[in-house]
This record gives C-alpha cells, structure tokens and sequence, in this order.
C-alpha cells in the first residue's frame, strides 16, 4: 500500500576511508592517479554551417542556401 520509491534514501557514505575500505588502497590510489595524469580527449571543431549541403541544413532547420544572383556585383563597393 505504501510507495517506498517517495522515502528519501540515506546518502551513501564517501569518504576517503569507506572507499578505500571497499575497494582496496592500491586500486583506490591506481584510480585517482589515472583520474589526476588523464588528459581529456579534443573533440574536433563543430563544422561550419556554410559548409553543410542544402539538404542537412533544412534537416537541421537552417534556410537553405542562396545561389549568388549573377546579376549582382560581387562587391557593394564600387571605386
């Protein structure tokens, strides 16, 4: 009749000590130094929207590009 899903649990204990205790003083150390010397991966740069084919970009909901109109000068700035 009671729901114990909605009882707060207790909060696990995780000090140094209790861990080191469970695991094990040469994994705990092997651990923290793997977690101190571990460089995190690069992601590569995000790819460049102006790139994306027509077909991604609508998938992705970007306007698609525009064709140039040729009858346009290609510089606003004439001398």
């Amino acid at each position: 009749m009671f729901n114990d899903n909605l009882l707060p649990r207790p909060l696990p204990d995780t000090s140094i000590e209790s861990t080191i205790a469970q695991h094990g003083a040469l994994r705990v150390l092997t651990a923290s130094l793997i977690a101190l010397f571990h460089t995190p991966t690069l992601r590569p740069p995000p790819t460049d929207v102006d790139a994306l084919d027509d077909h991604i970009r609508r998938d992705v909901g970007l306007p698609p590009r525009r064709a140039a109109d040729p009858r346009l000068p290609l510089s606003p700035f004439r001398y």
